[in-house]
């Protein structure tokens, strides 16, 4: 027997709660085999990158080869004592062969799974001081024997006979037809009489035999069994064939499952694979079925699942263990206590002890790292990721969190992906920022800077953008919906400037939207903290479609049937006739005022235009509101609306006349609302036909969802435009006396009937309240209660349950009653009357 490999350093080793637990299970399976009876066990190892498999297989391969630094390892944990008394005789007294492998780092010109197999098998047995496994290639051999003596006759077998190999042509035919071990005799004796080494022969691809005489092989070195660690066994199937991925699962069944006989000695199979992709990335099905498959043919293998959440601990024993314990607890104190409001957000559903153990690390960042890892190459796991997120945060004070949008720059600067079709979605990522994002993002700084869009304000974008592209790789980052503007603003943890929370969460959704707009695959649909934000990563370009469907809707009257359409619900005549593009825009519009229906006009014009008579109310009405469009002619302004209903009030004198100006339009909110247009006309099917023939049936349907759910999200924002244009700084004229000019209500339509009860109430100031519209049947019954009162000597009379209504709601507002609790007095002194 030869020295055992050098171990590391396992001190270092955390041994999270899921391998604590699992351990004892492992160590028992292996007993049974390695100490009892002999026999196989196999044993997938579970978990996504960076829950710490690789590392656990490397401490189970110490353990087993009586490691002292390892054992010693598990003396630190009470539950963990005890292992070392049931195990450590028979892994001592059995002497174990660990032979250790990544597939994926495996380097030769044989790719076949048998071939690594054996040749990580010679790499231990090198290590260790012992002859290498040499199972040849025979028949290879016995055919170009046969070859040479077909061509030299009698001669070849005489030189045989010579050099002692064989004695004859009778003895060869015999000797191929038997057993292995004459075979491999006269094929060793062959090579060296060519002057050909054994290792360039190749090996007999009968691969259970081979493992058969592997274990015999080894058995004679001294060995009471052979342990396999294979690392990285799924990402190295997902790149071979078809028929090649087949054949290196049936090969590892075989390991554990076999009918060949007995073995000379048992085995054990460890194989790493990461957590199923289906569970976070439901389109990467060709890894999927690759597990499914893996599954199906491997029955005998056991499964142990090591869960994300040994990220956690790992990430609190190796990474963040504090010098400071007592200022990291109290500071960690103050964050719970300030930040509790958010702390949901931030701890991704787990608890407060979760931001314990990995602070100053987002609970929901450990999360994404998980998923962007299991994208990425080896060299890049979680560990690595938060080492390098440490390294850029070094000055970042203590109690303070390292924001999530961090994580985007530890992954995408200068990363090389490889052609590995897992990482798409990462590739697409990062061309997407690289190319049409970052550079938009300084664009609009430059663009927007007399605008208050500051330094800060910019990086503050900046940082929400990117965790946003973050969440588009990380299903646990982005959780069950999508991404929103609050919970962005809450995983970066720092100010975006606004005077209030409110106002803060609306700025970053307005700056988020106007960078949407200028790279269409950043959508946000909603208002302030409740807008969500999602990018869109595959597909026809978007982009260009969204420019060509620009150039359709160019004109005025495009803009006006958009507006209209947007506008016309806020002032609740979607369904009024009359109203619309190409329509007159100015009709029959009826309030409800005092308890009467009161009739009257409105109309949508430009006021600047407006020609004297059309501002005097309508024949037949009692009231007339006219509402500015947010916009004009170039070189008119608000103040030529005013001006002009000035001079009408002038000139025509007063009347039950209202004008509602709002502010104009900026050039980017004009922009927004042509931008909706463009939206709405790729979806329609004059856009579809125009715009989309030539894309398949599949980037059309895309096309037509990335359309329509833009769409949403502009008309939210061409609706929020249009009342900030029209209540927040919108003014009201009257041709009439004592009427504010504020807009008070923030829903369109309450205020157009505010405006009518305005000018009704100057008009009729002493037009009685009623609780309901007066109908016949009601005044008839008051009338009826009347008489009745009349005719007593105190003018009182009793009333029912069906006359009372129509004196609550009519006799009382004409002070025609008086009411008790089951009689009404009637009054003769009303104003009404006299």
């Amino acid at each position: 027997m030869g020295p055992r490999a050098a171990s590391p350093c396992w001190p270092e080793y955390v041994l999270t709660p899921g391998v604590q637990k699992r351990l004892p299970d492992v160590l028992r399976s292996l007993q049974h085999p390695f100490d009892k009876r002999g026999g196989e066990v196999g044993w997938f190892v579970h978990g996504s990158f960076g829950a710490g498999k690789s590392h656990f297989m490397a401490f189970l391969g110490a353990l087993l080869e009586d490691d002292e630094a390892a054992w010693a390892k598990l003396a630190t944990h009470k539950n963990l004592v005890a292992l070392a008394g049931q195990h450590r005789g028979w892994i001592r007294e059995r002497s174990l062969l660990v032979v250790r492998e990544n597939l994926l780092s495996a380097s030769g010109p044989d790719k076949r799974f048998d071939s690594l197999v054996y040749g990580a098998v010679n790499r231990a047995l090198q290590q260790a001081g012992q002859a290498p496994f040499e199972y040849l290639d025979v028949q290879p051999l016995l055919d170009e024997a046969r070859r040479e003596a077909q061509d030299y006759g009698p001669a070849f077998w005489q030189r045989m006979e010579s050099a002692g190999i064989v004695g004859s042509q009778a003895e060869f035919d015999e000797l191929a037809e038997g057993p292995t071990q004459g075979r491999e005799g006269f094929a060793r004796a062959y090579l060296e009489h060519k002057g050909r080494s054994v290792a360039g022969s190749g090996f007999n691809r009968a691969w259970a035999p081979g493992l058969k005489a592997l274990a015999t092989h080894v058995q004679g070195l001294g060995y009471g069994g052979i342990v396999y660690l294979l690392d990285e066994m799924l990402l190295w199937l997902s790149g071979l064939s078809g028929p090649q991925y087949k054949e290196a699962v049936n090969q590892l069944n075989v390991m554990v499952d076999h009918a060949d006989g007995r073995r000379d000695l048992p085995m054990a199979v460890f194989v790493a694979r990461q957590r199923r992709f289906r569970d976070f990335f439901p389109d990467m099905t060709d890894q999927d079925q690759l597990q499914d498959h893996l599954d199906h043919h491997s029955g005998r293998f056991e499964l142990l699942t090591l869960d994300d959440v040994e990220l956690r601990f790992i990430c609190k024993e190796r990474i963040l263990r504090p010098k400071q314990p007592a200022a990291v607890t109290a500071a960690v104190d103050r964050l719970v206590a300030e930040q509790g409001r958010i702390l949901p957000t931030l701890l991704q559903n787990a608890d407060e002890a979760y931001l314990r153990d990995v602070h100053p690390f987002h609970p929901a960042l450990i999360e994404a790292l998980i998923d962007i890892s299991a994208l990425m190459q080896r060299d890049r796991t979680a560990l690595r990721l938060l080492y390098e997120l440490l390294r850029r945060n070094a000055h970042l004070p203590l109690g303070q969190l390292i924001p999530v949008g961090d994580a985007f720059d530890a992954v995408f600067n200068g990363a090389d992906f490889g052609g590995d079709s897992k990482v798409d979605r990462l590739r697409a990522v990062q061309r997407l920022y690289q190319e049409r994002l970052a550079p938009a993002l300084q664009q609009m700084a430059a663009d927007l800077a007399s605008e208050g869009f500051d330094g800060p304000r910019a990086q503050a974008l900046g940082q929400l953008l990117k965790t946003a592209l973050v969440a588009e790789v990380s299903p646990r980052l982005r959780g069950p919906g999508r991404m929103t503007v609050e919970r962005l603003v809450r995983l970066n943890h720092f100010a975006v400037p606004g005077e209030t929370e409110k106002g803060r969460m609306g700025v970053a959704a307005r700056d988020l939207a106007e960078l949407g707009r200028r790279v269409p695959a950043l959508q946000v649909n909603g208002q302030a903290g409740a807008a969500e934000v999602s990018v869109s990563l595959v597909g026809a370009d978007f982009g260009e479609i969204l420019e060509r469907a620009k150039g359709q809707v160019e004109s005025p009257n495009r803009r006006f049937r958009t507006f209209y359409q947007v506008l016309l619900p806020l002032l609740g005549l979607q369904d009024q006739p009359g109203y619309g593009a190409g329509e007159d825009n100015d009709g029959v519009w009826d309030s409800s005022w005092r308890g009467t229906r009161r009739r009257g006009s409105l109309c949508l014009t430009n006021v600047r235009e407006l020609p004297y008579e059309r501002f005097r109310v309508r024949e037949g009405g009692e009231f007339r509101l006219i509402i500015d469009y947010p916009w004009d002619e170039p070189g008119h302004t608000v103040e030529e609306d005013r001006q002009r209903t000035q001079n009408c009030r002038q000139a025509q004198g007063q009347s039950s006349t209202l004008v509602w100006l709002p502010r104009h339009f900026s050039e980017r909110e004009i922009q927004t609302l042509h931008d909706l247009a463009a939206s709405e006309f790729i979806g329609s099917e004059e856009g579809q036909t125009r715009l989309l023939g030539s894309l398949s049936a599949a980037d059309r349907q895309r096309a037509v969802e990335q359309a329509a759910d833009r769409a949403r999200g502009l008309r939210q924002e061409v609706e929020a435009i249009i009342r900030r244009a029209y209540q927040d700084h919108g003014e009201v004229l009257a041709l009439t006396s004592d009427i504010p000019a504020k807009v008070p209500h923030p829903d369109l339509q309450a205020n157009l009937h505010h405006f009518a009860a305005e000018l009704l109430d100057r008009r009729y100031p002493q037009h009685p309240r009623f609780g309901a519209e007066p109908r016949v049947a009601d005044l008839e019954r008051l009338l009826d209660w009347m008489c009745a009162a009349a005719e007593t000597a105190d003018q009182r009379a009793p009333f029912d349950n069906a006359t009372l209504p129509a004196l609550q709601n009519l006799g009382h507002p004409l002070e025609l009653a008086d009411l008790g609790q089951r009689a009404a007095r009637l009054r003769l002194d009303t104003r009404y009357l006299q």
